[in-house]
């Protein structure tokens, strides 16, 4: 059995490594619309608040708040947090899911 297996163990190393590519690849694209979305709805609460307030001045540090409420990554906390530099990366190859 070790020897009729043995032919398709880089088949499968090679289907597993590419299995490992699509999930990093989902879930960046997850990532990044979590991110859009987001940013597209305080835009739209940004819109609707400037309509409405009519010359009422906005709170930054409260809209901020409700802005940072709505993370979902420690990634967008650290940004948000001003530690722009910081990556999300652990510099590991593995998957992370969250």
């Amino acid at each position: 059995i070790a020897q009729i297996a043995k032919p398709f163990e880089h088949e499968t190393q090679m289907v597993s490594q590419q299995v490992e590519r699509m999930y990093q690849g989902f879930q960046y694209q997850d990532r990044i619309s979590q991110m859009m979305t987001l940013l597209h709805d305080d835009i739209e609460r940004l819109q609707l608040a400037m309509t409405q307030k009519q010359g009422a001045p906005i709170d930054p540090a409260q809209w901020l708040a409700r802005l940072e409420a709505g993370y979902v990554m420690a990634e967008q906390r650290h940004q948000h947090g001003g530690s722009v530099g910081v990556s999300g990366a652990s510099g590991s190859d593995d998957t992370t899911f969250f």
